[in-house]
């Protein structure tokens, strides 16, 4: 195989195709300590969010908030998951299954910060990732990243992947996502109550949309403009019924 292979679906529950002794599924993440929304989030609801010991979401967290956001650029953090659609299979028939957070992207991207994503430290990652993948006989299994909001360009992506992995012996798998734009990323509205990303005890609810921004209450009453593209990436909407803000 001496070029990525592309599946439509989630790569969050990847279908093996080599015969190997398993997967990691591998991402990008920053360094800023933001689990941010799409595939990110697919993640949590699949392996347990941020208060799921040992979950992806919460060694990101512990740790970017433990070693901060230079410390931890450039790192790959590997946390071994449970698959539950071969739970009835035994340990022995069961293939192994990682996750791979790779912190590749420098802080958001903004208009001042276009380009988060560092191809060079991107190289670096996918080395490391494929000696992982190596030692264990594992197939690597990536989203298709949205360039949108890392920057950088999927070409250039493509040909390091082939470069670092697939012309290493690594069987690369790429997903294009498959679903709606309404499943995959949801869209903030006027009477939602959304909880931070960032912090997850902070509670806020949208009471007005002037054109360009939203009015948001936070819970001490007060009031403040929240842009939607912010809405969409560093908040969550919480489901109608448990907001828990007086």
């Amino acid at each position: 195989m001496n070029q990525l292979e592309y599946l439509e679906g989630s790569g969050v529950e990847p279908m093996v195709v080599g015969g190997s002794g398993g997967y990691v599924i591998a991402h990008v993440c920053n360094g800023s300590g933001v689990w941010e929304g799409g595939f990110m989030r697919d993640l949590s609801e699949k392996f347990g969010g941020s208060s799921v010991l040992g979950s992806p979401e919460w060694v990101y967290r512990t740790l970017c908030e433990r070693e901060g956001e230079m410390e931890s650029f450039g790192k790959n953090q590997y946390i071994s998951v449970k698959d539950d659609r071969y739970a009835l299979l035994g340990d022995d028939d069961r293939p192994r299954s990682y996750v791979c957070s790779m912190i590749a992207q420098l802080g958001l991207r903004t208009w001042k910060n276009r380009n988060p994503l560092s191809m060079q430290t991107l190289k670096v990652c996918l080395e490391s990732l494929r000696k992982f993948a190596e030692e264990r006989d594992l197939e690597v299994h990536i989203p298709r990243l949205d360039t949108n909001k890392t920057g950088g360009n999927w070409k250039e992506i493509e040909k390091l992947l082939i470069q670092s992995l697939v012309s290493e012996g690594i069987p690369v798998v790429v997903y294009n996502p498959t679903r709606n734009l309404e499943s995959t990323q949801y869209k903030a509205k006027v009477g939602d109550n959304l909880r931070s990303r960032i912090k997850p005890d902070v509670e806020i609810s949208l009471i007005e949309f002037n054109g360009t921004h939203f009015i948001a209450r936070k819970e001490d009453g007060s009031i403040f403009k929240l842009r939607p593209s912010t809405a969409n990436n560093l908040y969550t909407i919480i489901p109608r019924g448990i907001y828990t803000s007086n």
